[in-house]
């Protein structure tokens, strides 16, 4: 934004195109900006370039309001519906649990088992937040489920107080890197 800016004050041109011309703009920085013109254009009008909407995968799901966390598995193994389903329909659930903050979240289910799912709910355990061993969990007590990292934390130290490994902590997280930040939450449970 800076560079095209810069290169249409130094030009004097009048649109993107001119300056595009000239070598005032890297190629990267012109092939950048043409396809994200290309791609706006497309999106805006997907049939004029041949792209055709999917319109079955619209509405493959329906919604059921969760008012509490809970683990995905755990509703899997109450409803029978499986938790890689419950995954595929929720991908913004990259821990596989609904937000611990929310009041309310609407979670996508199946077509057809809403009817059947929404019953069932209060069956699954809540998860509970926890910024020390020992407390927090599942409803009922046991080790915590959740542990939001605090100044001074590592993925080293976090592991060793829960008794895990670095590295299934980060499978279990979905994390890339070894980088955490104090008020992440880490899923530490089963």
């Amino acid at each position: 934004e800076g560079k095209v800016l810069r290169a249409l004050q130094k030009t004097q041109a009048d649109s993107f195109w001119e300056i595009a011309q000239t070598r005032h703009l890297r190629r990267e920085t012109r092939e950048y900006v043409t396809r994200i013109l290309a791609a706006s254009m497309i999106a805006k009008n997907p049939d004029r370039y041949g792209f055709s909407q999917a319109q079955s995968d619209l509405h493959e799901f329906e919604e059921v309001v969760v008012r509490r966390p809970i683990l995905l598995q755990d509703l899997a193994k109450v409803t029978g519906v499986s938790s890689h389903e419950f995954r595929r329909l929720n991908p913004e659930l990259r821990r596989g649990v609904t937000p611990p903050d929310d009041a309310e979240y609407h979670l996508k289910v199946p077509v057809g088992t809403k009817a059947t799912i929404e019953p069932l709910l209060d069956r699954v355990p809540s998860w509970k937040v926890s910024t020390s061993a020992g407390t927090g969990g599942r409803d009922g007590g046991g080790p915590p489920e959740w542990y939001r990292v605090r100044m001074g934390d590592s993925l080293w130290t976090i592991a060793r107080r829960f008794r895990l490994s670095v590295q299934d902590l980060r499978a279990r997280n979905n994390l890339t890197s070894r980088r955490i930040k104090p008020g992440d939450l880490l899923a530490i449970g089963p």
